[in-house]
């Protein structure tokens, strides 16, 4: 249930994506905006999304999936709606931002729960499959350790 769900929220996204390259030339239209402002419109999503998924991954771990999942879709119908009532370049940028926001959040947290569901394995180089969930533990007490042996 957990990958159909990840999937859905991928394809909503990607749907809302490529839809709105075709809203933003009837609003550039409506609002007699340039090309020049139309790209920063367009900049606008791409520094939402990229912004949000420097922090994106550490949200996931430290809050849940779910829980993060559930803010990107929130920000995107946030996006949305904003988007409805914009009547400037820069209410239009403002909700692509937004958008952005939600979507990189959205991607996150569907790739995070469709990791949770496969198992996350990983192959070491001597054809070992070793757990995600091991590695992290292995690296948490050899940090744990050495940072013990520095402060001695």
């Amino acid at each position: 249930m957990l990958i159909f769900v990840a999937c859905l929220v991928i394809f909503v996204y990607g749907m809302l994506s490529s839809l709105l390259g075709t809203i933003i030339p009837g609003l550039a239209d409506q609002l007699h905006l340039t090309n020049s402002v139309i790209g920063y419109i367009a900049l606008a999503q791409g520094i939402g999304l990229a912004g949000t998924s420097v922090f994106a991954g550490a949200l996931m771990d430290r809050k849940g999936t779910k829980l993060g999942v559930s803010a990107g879709l929130i920000a995107t119908i946030a996006g949305l709606g904003l988007l409805t009532q914009s009547t400037n370049a820069f209410s239009i940028a403002i909700s692509m931002a937004v958008l952005g926001f939600g979507g990189s959040i959205v991607i996150v947290g569907a790739n995070a729960i469709t990791n949770e569901a496969g198992g996350a394995v990983r192959i070491k180089t001597g054809g070992e499959k070793i757990h995600y969930q091991e590695i992290h533990r292995k690296k948490s007490s050899a940090q744990k350790s050495s940072s013990e042996k520095i402060s001695r």
